[in-house]
């Protein structure tokens, strides 16, 4: 009896036909990005990401000539990651939801993507704590730090990114951040006060809410960052705000 080996391409070509009802295209006109979209929320939400957020899609479009890595603070399942990529900027992304983190390196792999995936969040200070999840789907948002009792959810890393970029000296220094992290974005900017003054980090796309504005403000200017642009987003009292360093 022979064996025939079936050579890679032709494998990967049956296995995506075998998923196919499980994939579905990034809205994102450019290029081709193919996304594992396990649920209609990561359908619609994910899949459509450019559609959500198109003023997160131009951020990276208008800065990817002057190159360097984009740190992507709540990648969930990647898709502004992917996009980056495909520009060709460096990217790490930090995704500390276990089944999103999956996700993201699921689509990752799917695409060949140059991405790098750290399953960490980041504040403050560096500590070991809890997520709680506000739901088991992919995709899914609202996620929350806390040192309190929880139903559903499981134990994370936590890392200041001051703390990271110390620790693990060959990670690319960050150009651009985007950070989206359902409340905390004063938490992460705490923790990279030395970062935030770093000479490449030229641009920041950050998720404010009334609440959490003025403080997000306040690191920011006085890292030497002017507001430069806001877009109202589909959820209530909520803004992506873009900042800039300072000339």
């Amino acid at each position: 009896m022979t064996l025939t080996v079936e050579d890679a391409k032709t494998f990967e070509e049956r296995l995506l036909e075998h998923e196919r009802d499980l994939i579905a295209l990034l809205d994102w006109d450019p290029g081709r990005i193919a996304m594992y979209v396990d649920s209609r929320l990561e359908r619609d939400m994910r899949a459509g990401a450019c559609r959500k957020e198109p003023e997160t899609v131009a951020w990276l479009e208008r800065e990817c000539p002057a190159g360097g890595a984009l740190y992507d603070v709540g990648a969930c399942s990647g898709s502004y990651s992917l996009i980056a990529a495909a520009l060709r900027l460096q990217v790490v992304a930090f995704e500390p939801s276990a089944v999103n983190y999956r996700q993201l390196c699921r689509n990752a792999a799917l695409n060949r993507a140059d991405v790098v995936a750290l399953p960490l969040a980041l504040g403050p200070r560096t500590r070991i704590t809890t997520l709680s999840l506000s739901g088991p789907l992919a995709g899914a948002a609202g996620h929350v730090l806390t040192d309190g009792v929880i139903t559903l959810g499981h134990s994370v890393m936590v890392y200041s990114l001051d703390d990271l970029l110390a620790a693990f000296p060959d990670l690319p220094r960050p150009a651009l951040m985007k950070v989206d992290t359902d409340g905390s974005e004063a938490g992460v900017l705490e923790g990279a006060r030395t970062a935030l003054r770093l000479p490449a980090l030229r641009s920041l796309m950050v998720e404010v809410r009334s609440a959490t504005r003025a403080a997000v403000d306040m690191l920011l200017v006085a890292a030497g960052f002017e507001e430069r642009a806001e877009r109202a987003r589909i959820a209530p009292d909520t803004w992506n705000v873009l900042y800039e360093k300072s000339v």
